[in-house]
């Protein structure tokens, strides 16, 4: 018998088409994801030049703060040797001879200290030497002995002149401050050891780095390595990097490049150290900085190759699959019959494929174990254990698609029983704070401390769905989950300050597909089958489910759940969840957004659920209309506003018994007065976190006894 035109078509024109279009999704997936790794790969790679850069820098800041720290003190010295020179009418005697010595011994870092007279005559040295020696043309006295006479020291080019041996010499001029005549020049003569001491401290405590300091002639002052094979060389023509850095209007250079030494590219930052006409360069070699971006880009480029594998092997068996599902058409033809058959026989046949569907997630989550195992270092681990919860994340929605689809088929009832609410919210919170925060958008919770009668899993599948399609549709603001006890009934309520709903459109949102304005079908919207979902477990259970919205101001689901008025002894928690205590809230109000992130990390290291605002306005808009269990004020905030007002206005719309810790910075009189008369407990900052907890607990104790004395 000939097939009807429709098997026909189904046989030999659909499978053409359809089996094409599996592999669309993975590749355009591995086109899309390839060229994002590659991208960050490449800001990570400028990230790392920064870094380094940076880091270099502050060396340089510090050599420079070293170095004049040594110079300035070797001033001193040569001050306090002209002072004794005049104080001794200018002429050389033996008791200035014996002081010049003691200040040899005293400062071991000097190889000779000297002083010449005016007419460049040297008439005392600690080295016998420089006796007798007349330096009047050498330029470490003519500096000096000028019209336009400098005030700072003179740092001498590295020669032979004066010991024999290559030295620098730094020279200061001798004038009588009440006639103000050049009276000759008081020296020091130092070698590489001098600043072999000042600079060794500065380096990098690595082998990939290097640091030299040269002066504006190109003369080597200090190497790090071998500093007395380089001291006096002149580099000038052989490195580009001083040549550039003198050419340059700015005291700070970047360079990277061949070195000069080995040829080997290297970082290099190079600092003119204050009023010296010295120049400290530091650099790294490059295959040291890139090291650890290397090493990661290979991790990363496993990682791809890995999931790209996974990715085609899956639409394999996909194909494979739907290969299977054509030659089986026959036998779905009949079951089409019926929608209802239908939509059972589907649930059936994705229950009883669990099977199949869990093997290459299983697969996965071994490969990832031996990634662990084998390839575990810190380093590493920050990007297996994203790939491991990935992989359970996975997991449970494998787990929640096949619930969901033996529910359809009638295979699963719910098991109601006695459940904490807060132990619900509390697992809420955590798997969805990270995603909602990182999204720019707050997030609340308000526990009720209740107990209620439901089937744990449905319920906080129901509560997942209408986070996630919060999640969704909010871009500014932020998200809500609180309750409400409504006679024997607990009102579970999700509010968002997404776009809203058409109230036309209100009650289309459950029907299966069905998005609002998503004509286009866009795919990063979802299938909507979110809140279909919702609808059919909420039936299920017996649970009403409502929804209110404005367009353009936002949306509340609520579910409505029996509440158990005598709780038992015991309250039972959920399969998988654990039931935390309601923490506290503590909202904190300061101006100073580094304080805010502070205090809410150490409050939330305690227990506690921190919400911060840097104005009584925003806390206001933050909290809503729930009202916190504590206020932490900053005692001067913006704007002329005191945390003694934000407390009352917040008070004022909330209510009188919310107590309040105010934090102060002010020590005045006055300021501690009116900080006292406000009735709030004053902490003076710097805060110790502990006595800040303890302030905390003892107001939360004092107003929970006097709500139960109310």
């Amino acid at each position: 018998m000939t097939p009807p035109l429709f098997e026909r078509f189904f046989y030999h024109t659909l499978p053409k088409q359809f089996f094409a279009s599996i592999w669309i999704v993975p590749l355009a997936v591995l086109l899309i994801v390839g060229p994002t790794l590659a991208w960050v790969a490449y800001d990570k790679y400028q990230q790392t030049h920064e870094a380094e850069y940076r880091l270099l820098e502050a060396h340089a800041r510090y050599a420079d703060v070293q170095i004049v720290g040594a110079l300035r003190e070797a001033g001193h010295v040569l001050d306090k040797i002209a002072t004794e020179y005049l104080e001794s009418d200018g002429e050389s005697n033996r008791e200035f001879d014996a002081s010049l010595a003691g200040h040899h011994r005293d400062h071991p870092e000097f190889s000779a200290l000297f002083v010449a007279d005016a007419d460049g005559r040297v008439i005392s040295a600690t080295a016998p030497a420089l006796l007798g020696l007349n330096v009047s043309s050498m330029t470490l006295f003519t500096a000096h002995n000028t019209p336009a006479r400098p005030v700072e020291m003179y740092i001498s080019r590295p020669d032979k002149s004066l010991l024999g041996t290559i030295a620098v010499t730094l020279t200061q001029v001798i004038a009588d401050d009440d006639d103000g005549d050049f009276d000759g020049v008081v020296g020091a003569v130092i070698d590489y050891n001098f600043f072999v001491k000042v600079l060794q401290p500065v380096n990098p405590g690595d082998s990939g780095s290097v640091s030299v300091l040269i002066n504006r002639f190109g003369d080597l002052i200090y190497r790090r390595y071998e500093p007395e094979k380089f001291f006096g060389r002149n580099v000038l023509k052989e490195s580009q990097v001083l040549r550039e850095h003198l050419q340059a209007d700015t005291p700070i250079t970047r360079h990277i490049g061949p070195s000069a030494q080995d040829g080997k590219t290297r970082l290099f930052v190079t600092r003119a150290i204050e009023n010296s006409g010295l120049n400290v360069i530091l650099s790294r070699s490059q295959d040291e900085v890139l090291a650890n971006w290397r090493r990661n880009l290979v991790i990363h480029t496993l990682i791809f190759l890995f999931t790209a594998a996974v990715m085609l092997f899956l639409a394999r068996v996909a194909q494979r699959r739907q290969r299977l599902l054509v030659a089986s058409s026959e036998a779905l033809r009949v079951a089409k019959e019926s929608a209802e058959t239908a939509n059972v026989a589907k649930s059936r046949f994705l229950a009883a494929a669990s099977h199949d569907l869990r093997q290459p997630l299983h697969a996965l989550a071994l490969l990832v174990d031996v990634l662990k195992r084998r390839f575990g270092n810190e380093s590493n681990m920050k990007i297996i254990k994203p790939i491991e919860a990935s992989t359970q994340a996975l997991k449970e929605m494998l787990d929640t698609l096949l619930d969901i689809s033996k529910l359809d088929a009638g295979i699963i009832t719910p098991q109601k029983q006695a459940v904490s609410v807060d132990a619900l919210l509390q697992r809420l919170e955590g798997e969805f704070r990270v995603q909602i925060e990182a999204k720019h958008l707050f997030f609340r919770i308000r526990c009720a401390n209740r107990n209620i009668y439901t089937d744990p899993t449905l319920l906080m599948e129901i509560l997942r769905n209408l986070l996630s399609n919060a999640y969704h549709h909010t871009r500014h603001g932020g998200i809500l989950l609180g309750c409400r006890v409504r006679g024997e009934h607990l009102s579970i309520q999700v509010w968002d300050t997404g776009k809203g709903i058409p109230q036309d459109e209100q009650e289309k949102i459950f029907q299966e597909y069905y998005q609002v304005d998503n004509a286009e079908r866009d795919r990063h919207q979802g299938l909507g089958l979110g809140l279909s979902i919702v609808e059919r477990i909420a039936g299920l259970l017996e649970h009403a489910i409502k929804v209110r919205s404005r367009f353009g101001a936002g949306s509340m689901f609520e579910v409505t759940v029996p509440l158990i008025l005598e709780s038992p002894a015991l309250p039972v928690a959920p399969r998988e969840f654990a039931a935390p205590a309601c923490p506290s809230v503590i909202l904190v109000i300061d101006d100073d957004p580094v304080i805010l992130h502070g205090t809410a990390m150490s409050l939330e290291s305690r227990g506690y659920r921190p919400v911060t605002a840097e104005s009584a306005e925003e806390a206001l808009q933050l909290i809503g209309g729930y009202a916190p269990d504590l206020i932490v004020a900053d005692y001067r905030l913006r704007n002329n506003q005191t945390g003694i007002a934000a407390i009352g206005m917040i008070r004022a719309q909330l209510g009188d018994s919310i107590p309040g810790i105010l934090v102060s910075g002010d020590t005045l009189p006055a300021r501690l007065r009116e900080a006292n008369a406000s009735g709030f407990e004053l902490l003076h900052k710097p805060v110790n976190p502990d006595e800040l907890n303890t302030r905390i607990k003892s107001l939360l104790e004092k107003s929970a006894r006097n709500s139960r004395g109310k």
